[in-house]
């Protein structure tokens, strides 16, 4: 069964450190989703609209600036967040 996965927090260890790197190794949350054969990366979710569109651009699915949005727009399976600790509420 595949499953539909989103990551929360397009930094670094969420998705910016391979976004521009044509490796077949996971180094970020988002490309280990893509590569796995058993899930979808269906969107991502940062408050930057700039990290939303790098997001957008390197990986050809949707990037929101919410939450709410990203959840009412897709069925999910899996939810990485990849946010600093103190951002977590």
């Amino acid at each position: 069964m595949i499953r539909n996965a989103i990551v929360v927090g397009l930094g670094a260890i969420g998705s910016a450190l391979d976004e521009h790197s044509d490796d077949a190794v996971a180094l970020t949350h988002a490309s280990g989703y893509e590569l796995h054969p058993d899930t979808n990366l269906v969107a991502g979710v940062d408050p930057d609209t700039e990290r939303c569109t790098a997001f957008e651009d390197a990986r050809d699915v949707p990037g929101y600036v919410a939450l709410e949005d990203a959840l009412e727009a897709h069925e999910i399976d899996l939810i990485s967040v990849c946010t600093p600790p103190e951002t977590r509420e």
